[in-house]
């Protein structure tokens, strides 16, 4: 996974944490409902428009014959896409946004600019 955001450089470290936290929020709190159905319906959305290109099949059928994996279940995605529910996600979450075990990298400029006042 790569999350990745432009700000201002004296703002990094802080936009930074709060970015572990709202992770860590997702992983204990699991999503909302619209998040799930956002989530489910993008998944639908981007199978039926990725489906349709034969460069995207063929690249579908290859890796599923180099794994070996059933090239059935790719063809039935859309339909397991329509089971997706919030503990799923959050089970998902849960096993993936490990922030234990990351690569963190922050590109800044060779010289910070100065911080603006604050008022």
């Amino acid at each position: 996974m790569n999350i990745s955001f432009g700000c201002n450089p004296t703002r990094a470290e802080e936009l930074t944490k709060v970015v572990f936290k709202e992770i860590e929020a997702f992983k204990t709190a699991g999503p909302t409902e619209k998040q799930v159905t956002d989530i489910r319906e993008q998944f639908i959305r981007d199978f039926e428009t990725n489906s349709k290109p034969n460069g995207y099949l063929l690249g579908q059928i290859w890796i599923r014959y180099q794994v070996p994996m059933d090239l059935g279940e790719f063809f039935s995605l859309n339909e397991f896409y329509k089971t997706v529910d919030a503990a799923m996600i959050q089970k998902a979450a849960k096993a993936y946004l490990d922030t234990k075990n990351l690569v963190q990298v922050t590109l800044l400029p060779e010289k910070m600019p100065e911080e603006a006042p604050k008022k």
